[in-house]
């Protein structure tokens, strides 16, 4: 009696083990990404292009 248990908690622990080994072999490698420090300035922005602003009015 205590072998078949014994056989069963292996088996299972066997199947445990192959199911991490698949979930780690197919997981997603990491996105490599640029890191920078950020730092408080004053913020200066300049746009040098000409643009056409159109508004229209709503609530006449």
């Amino acid at each position: 009696m205590k072998s078949i248990w014994m056989k069963r908690l292996g088996l299972a622990l066997v199947a445990l083990v192959l199911i991490a080994g698949f979930g780690w072999a197919l997981r997603e490698q990491p996105t490599l990404v640029d890191l920078a420090e950020v730092a408080a300035a004053p913020m200066r922005v300049t746009v040098r292009e000409e643009g056409m602003t159109r508004v229209r009015n709503v609530y006449t």
